[in-house]
């Protein structure tokens, strides 16, 4: 699911994003490589499946699991945007406007703000 989630923000990214993060989002993809790019979107479905799994199951975002999911989280998502502002600012606008809808359509595989929350709190954000 992840993989349509990122053809969605590549059709809509002008929409998300300056052109200034959009050549950063491109020059991000190219030091990454097809291979690497393919491998976390591989990772993205486990990841979302183990959390939500966590929320369910009513485990404290402060549990040691739980913040080892949440960093490995923020890695994969810091390997698209390199740490970028411009380009969190820009994925995070996304998911607001965005994320009912995508999760409406593509179901669980996409993440809602209670799961962003459930991160954050893991992160102590």
């Amino acid at each position: 699911m992840y993989l349509i989630t990122i053809m969605y923000i590549l059709h809509n990214m002008e929409k998300y994003y300056s052109p200034e993060a959009i050549e950063a989002i491109k020059r991000q993809g190219e030091k990454l490589g097809p291979e690497k790019i393919k491998a976390v979107e591989a990772e993205w479905p486990n990841l979302i499946a183990e959390v939500k799994s966590h929320m369910e199951r009513g485990t404290d975002p402060k549990d040691p699991a739980v913040q080892k999911l949440a960093r490995r989280w923020m890695e994969l998502v810091n390997m698209f945007t390199a740490g970028n502002p411009e380009v969190e600012k820009g994925l995070s606008k996304l998911y607001e406007h965005e994320g009912p809808a995508l999760k409406q359509q593509y179901g669980a595989g996409v993440p809602g703000a209670e799961m962003f929350g459930y991160i954050q709190n893991a992160l102590g954000k």
